[in-house]
């Protein structure tokens, strides 16, 4: 694939990306802001609840970055270093960038690291807004 043709790739590929996790995270938040006020549960425990989907939402998104960074390996279109290309690998590299950690274990290469840093934009984002859902969240149910 041609270099102009590969970055072009990575760029709807990785727009597509964040469109979906912003989707997953905005109906995720949707349907919490509508079922826990009707839960019949203590607040402790819905506010349990809300860490605990926000967290699966979190890795879900991790996961969707992994795919999409398989799908553009598979194309040809750069790839990663330090890993042996598992899915549990892209993964890994996938959590690494979404949570803006990057050990340095594991690299992006070519276009690739576009995705990646771009992962590392949206994941800092979706993390501060699950923490303002959060706050927002328990201050409705942590009475005194």
């Amino acid at each position: 694939m041609s270099e102009p043709a590969a970055l072009f790739a990575t760029l709807v590929m990785t727009m597509a990306l964040v469109l979906l996790a912003i989707g997953i995270h905005y109906e995720l938040f949707r349907t919490l802001g509508r079922v826990l006020p009707r839960l019949g549960v203590q607040p402790r425990i819905k506010v349990a609840l809300l860490i605990v989907s926000a967290i699966a939402a979190h890795v879900l998104e991790a996961v969707v970055f992994a795919g999409g960074t398989g799908v553009l390996i598979s194309a040809g279109v750069g790839g990663v270093e330090g890993v042996a290309g598992s899915a549990q690998d892209l993964i890994y590299f996938s959590l690494s960038s979404y949570t803006t950690i990057g050990f340095g274990d594991v690299i992006g290469v070519g276009p690739i690291r576009i995705l990646s840093g771009v992962e590392g934009i949206a994941g800092l984002v979706l993390i501060a807004w699950t923490a303002s859902f959060a706050y927002v969240e328990m201050e409705r149910y942590w009475v005194e």
